[in-house]
C-alpha cells in the first residue's frame, strides 16, 4: 500500500505536497519569497494510489492560504489548475474529496527554500506540475488492519514519511505525537521495509521511512522525530521553526499526509 503512495508522491513521497520542499536540495539560487512576487500556477493531477487511474469528478479545495476561487473539480484526467496570484510565505492545506475515498488533507508550505527549488522549473515551464495519490476507504482500512488498528470514524489518521537527502526513507528514527495540550496522542506504527504493511514489532522507522499515526482526535498535533544523528526539518509539511518537529492538522474521518527531510549532523 505505502509503496503505491511512494510512487505517486514523487521520489519516495517527499515532494508532491501543494507546497512541498524537495528532499533533494537544489543549488542555492538566492531566490526568496518577496512581497509582490509573480503569480504561480499549479497543475495538479489526482490518481488512485493503488491503480494509478485518474480520479474524475473529485472536489479539490485549497483551504490554506485563504484565497478566492479556491475549489475545483477534477477532469477526466484527474487534473485541475490553480493560480496563486500573490505568493507569500505561508502554510498550505489542500483537501481532496470523492465518494468511496478517504478525505485527504495535503499539508505543505511555501518559504525561501521552496522558492529556490521551484525557480528553475518556473523559468522553463511557467507551471509547477504536481501529482497526488488518494486512497479508497477500503484500502486504508486494510492497511491499518495489518497493524491491528481499526479506524474510528470520529478520529483522523496521519500518513508520515521521514526521508533523507537522496529521497529515500531514513531508518532508525522514532516518532511521537502530542495534542495541543502536550498529551501523547494516537497510535504510532512503523511501515515494514517492503512498504507492504505495518510492523508492530518495530520501535522506529524501517528503511521505508514510513509511519502511520492512527486514530488522532481532531485538531493540530505536534509530530516529533527523534534521532541523535540527524536533524530533520519540515518538507511536505507546515513551516516549522523547531528542528525535528512539525505541526500536522487532523480532521475526523480524514487522512493527512506529511513528511520531514533529515540530514546527518
Amino acid at each position: 500500500f505505502l509503496e503505491e503512495i511512494m510512487l505517486k508522491q514523487t521520489p519516495l513521497f517527499s515532494m508532491l505536497s501543494l507546497a512541498a520542499c524537495t528532499a533533494k536540495k537544489t543549488e542555492d539560487t538566492g531566490a526568496t519569497v518577496e512581497a509582490g512576487a509573480a503569480p504561480i500556477t499549479f497543475g495538479m493531477t489526482f490518481v488512485d494510489g493503488m491503480t494509478s487511474s485518474p480520479l474524475e469528478g473529485a472536489d479539490v479545495c485549497v483551504e490554506e492560504p485563504a484565497v478566492a476561487d479556491n475549489c475545483f473539480v477534477t477532469d477526466s484526467d484527474g487534473y485541475v489548475e490553480w493560480t496563486w496570484d500573490s505568493p507569500v510565505e505561508s502554510n498550505f492545506l489542500g483537501r481532496f474529496e470523492l465518494e468511496g475515498y478517504v478525505t485527504s488533507l495535503y499539508s505543505g508550505r511555501y518559504a525561501d527554500d521552496v522558492a529556490e527549488n521551484w525557480e528553475e522549473q518556473l523559468e522553463t515551464s511557467d507551471i509547477i506540475e504536481l501529482s497526488y495519490g488518494a486512497f479508497s476507504q477500503a484500502s486504508v482500512g486494510m492497511f491499518l488492519n495489518t497493524g491491528g488498528v481499526e479506524q474510528e470514524s470520529d478520529l483522523g489518521q496521519v500518513l508520515f514519511f521521514v526521508g533523507q537527502g537522496d529521497g529515500s526513507g531514513l531508518e532508525g528514527v522514532s516518532v511521537s505525537v502530542a495534542d495541543d495540550s502536550g498529551t501523547e496522542a494516537g497510535t504510532v506504527l512503523y511501515v515494514n521495509p517492503m512498504m507492504t504493511s505495518l510492523d508492530t514489532d518495530l520501535e522506529s522507522t524501517s528503511t521505508s521511512g514510513g509511519v502511520a499515526i492512527a486514530n488522532l482526535g481532531p485538531g493540530i498535533h505536534t509530530v516529533t522525530v527523534g534521532s541523535p544523528d540527524y536533524t530533520c526539518k519540515a518538507g511536505f509539511a507546515w513551516n516549522s521553526n523547531v528542528d525535528n518537529e512539525v505541526q500536522v492538522p487532523v480532521e475526523a474521518g480524514a487522512m493527512t499526509q506529511a513528511a520531514m527531510n533529515c540530514t546527518a549532523d
